[in-house]
Formats: C-alpha cells, sequence, structure tokens
C-alpha cells in the first residue's frame, strides 16, 4: 500500500515537476527559488515511444545510492538526495561535480526508473558532472554504490533527446519488473532569452548485474 501510495503522489507531480530539474545551468546559486518555479505547458507523452528493455535483475532490499560512476567518461561523483519542494520542483545537485537522486521515487536496483539529474555547466560555462554524458552511447556501463557497499552496474539502452518545453511522463519510472536508471541533463544549444539549453538529455539504462 505505502509503494502504491507512493507511485500515486510521484505521478502526480512527475510532468510538471521533472521538466524543471536542470534549469540552472549557466546560472548562479543565488536565483535558485525563481528559476525552479518555471513549468511547461505541454502535457504530451514525450515517452510514449520508449524503448522498452528484456527482463533483468531487482534488489529487493537496495540502499540508498552514495556514489554514480560512468567509466568510460570519466564520472565518478557522491550522489544527494532531493525531493521536491514547495513550488513543486525536483531538487538538483547543490554542488556541480555531484549527481542528485530523486529519493520520491524508486532506489536505483528497485524495480521501476530511479531518476539521477546533473549539471552540465555551471554559470562560468566550466564542467559539471554530466558535461560529457551527450557522449554517451549504447552499451555503455553505468555503475551505482549504494550505502551498504552494494556495487550495481546497468548497461545503456536508450539515449533520447526531448525539447526542454515538453514535459516528461509519468511513466518515466514505470519499468514494471525492471530496475532501470533515467539519466537527465540539458543538451542542444544555449538559449539566453530562457536561461536553459534547447534539449533534454534522457539516457535509459538497465540493471545487469547486482
Amino acid at each position: 500500500m505505502q509503494k502504491t501510495k507512493r507511485r500515486t503522489i510521484v505521478s502526480a507531480i512527475l510532468v510538471s515537476a521533472m521538466a524543471a530539474v536542470l534549469l540552472l545551468a549557466h546560472v548562479s546559486y543565488a536565483p535558485l527559488d525563481s528559476l525552479l518555479q518555471e513549468r511547461f505547458s505541454s502535457a504530451g507523452d514525450v515517452f510514449r515511444g520508449l524503448r522498452v528493455s528484456t527482463a533483468a535483475p531487482v534488489i529487493a532490499d537496495a540502499g540508498a545510492p552514495s556514489r554514480f560512476l560512468i567509466p568510460r567518461l570519466g564520472i565518478d561523483a557522491e550522489v544527494q538526495p532531493v525531493g521536491v519542494n514547495a513550488k513543486g520542483a525536483v531538487g538538483t545537485p547543490t554542488r556541480f561535480k555531484d549527481v542528485a537522486w530523486y529519493r520520491e521515487g524508486p532506489k536505483p536496483g528497485e524495480e521501476g526508473g530511479a531518476v539521477i539529474n546533473g549539471h552540465l555547466d555551471n554559470a562560468l560555462g566550466l564542467p559539471g558532472v554530466f558535461y560529457r554524458l551527450p557522449t554517451v552511447e549504447i552499451g555503455d556501463e553505468v555503475q551505482v554504490l549504494d550505502e551498504k557497499g552494494t556495487i550495481m552496474t546497468f548497461s545503456v539502452y536508450a539515449i533520447d533527446r526531448y525539447p526542454y518545453n515538453q514535459a516528461l511522463s509519468p511513466d518515466l519510472m514505470e519499468t514494471a519488473g525492471r530496475a532501470e536508471l533515467r539519466i537527465i541533463t540539458c543538451t542542444g544549444s544555449w538559449l539566453s532569452s530562457k536561461k536553459t539549453y534547447s534539449e533534454r538529455l534522457v539516457v535509459s539504462a538497465r540493471l545487469t548485474r547486482p
């Protein structure tokens, strides 16, 4: 019952919240609250064409993630758990070299699509944790270390880009019987008038071994 309730609450806020997670690229920390108020009017299900992975193992007792790695890209980051603020926006990492895990959704290794987000760069254009994520390739390994010391390995199977002003579907975290990651950052061209990038990059990876 608790899991069902959590999924219902999460689904209700995802359409309005998830598209706002990475509006902080090229801006300083000062205007966080005002930037995170932005909403996208489109309610289209941009994930209806999402590719379905084959059955993968699920870790029923996964701990909260503490470290996130994509070895080929040289990404090795601490994980900050985040929720949704009073304005309904999903949190982002407070440090540009960390990633954020959306704690109201599944943990990496649990059934569902665990959401991880991170910054492309900072206010000065210096590389953020996901500066090289746009060069990710199908088959790249992603590793997550949880608080219990378990190392989980995921394999990238889908790379998708969406216009910044299209909402992400609540189905983002729904993967019946499978443990997956949804790794999100900005990409595309910088839109000065909007203070954001033109696209969102969504990388999907499935658990291959605990």
